[in-house]
């Protein structure tokens, strides 16, 4: 069965995927990989992986715009 959408659910139709910590948290429980406890997750875990996404996003950033940057170089070049 093939269920058609309008939109994707996972970045809205933009083309990209936001990563939330209880979501990746969610589908790792799911997977069986991830067995913390609501306490110890909220407590201890949350905040780490929320400080690592927001640096994975600031680098992803930069790259983009260095690679933006350089293709502009190369078109007017």
């Amino acid at each position: 069965m093939t269920r058609v959408v309008d939109t994707c659910s996972g970045c809205g139709g933009i083309g990209g995927v936001t990563l939330k910590a209880d979501g990746v948290r969610k589908h790792l429980r799911m997977g069986g990989i991830s067995q913390v406890s609501d306490s110890v997750w909220s407590r201890e875990l949350d905040g780490v992986f929320e400080r690592g996404l927001m640096t994975l996003y600031r680098e992803g950033d930069e790259v983009s715009l260095k690679l933006t940057l350089e293709l502009n170089k190369e078109c007017l070049g």
